[in-house]
């Protein structure tokens, strides 16, 4: 079975509803941010997250970070932010093109279940990061939601915390209040 978005279908990764479903500043507050320099979004489709959380954060640089060419070439073309920078990269799963300890804040939205190494990727997270950066995950949890992916290849909270501690991260935290994700956030 396929485990990545078909970017045929990009069009639904603009859809705003996608940011009720994951609010921006419901997150600022969970991870009590005041702002972040510099960020990575990993597995960005088109940006949409990138953007708002670049806005959320009053401007910076922001690297919007995809494996698939389509979603990069469509980020070059129409991501365009009201402040800062978006840096549309085209990455490998387990590569990152981003400087070691040069990132504030690293957030990975539906895409953890798709992941074939997510202890590899994890890693370079942790590599990009800056000591005290920070990584979000929502992904889809577990059980019946109105749409989303196949309930085999969907991964717990607790299976995200393990992999974080796994990998060495500190202050792992959740919270099961979205509708259809679970959130779980962590520090390097």
């Amino acid at each position: 079975m396929e485990r990545k978005f078909n970017p045929d279908k990009l069009a639904r990764l603009n859809d705003p509803v996608r940011l009720e479903h994951i609010p921006p500043d419901f997150i600022r507050e969970k991870l009590g941010l005041n702002g972040c320099s510099v960020m990575a979004d990993i597995g960005a489709g088109t940006g949409l997250f990138t953007k708002a959380f670049l806005e959320l954060c009053g401007g910076g640089k922001a690297f919007s970070a995809d494996i698939s060419p389509v979603m990069v070439d469509w980020m070059k073309e129409n991501l365009i932010p009201e402040k800062g920078e978006i840096i549309p990269l085209l990455v490998e799963e387990k590569s990152l093109p981003i400087d070691s300890d040069s990132v504030d804040l690293a957030i990975m939205f539906n895409l953890y279940h798709e992941l074939e190494a997510p202890d590899q990727s994890l890693a370079e997270v942790m590599r990009i990061l800056k000591k005290g950066g920070k990584i979000c995950i929502a992904d889809w949890k577990k059980g019946e939601t109105p749409s989303g992916p196949p309930q085999k290849i969907r991964v717990s909270a607790d299976e995200i915390s393990e992999a974080l501690r796994n990998t060495g991260f500190q202050s792992i935290w959740s919270d099961d209040s979205l509708p259809f994700h679970s959130l779980v956030w962590a520090v390097k």
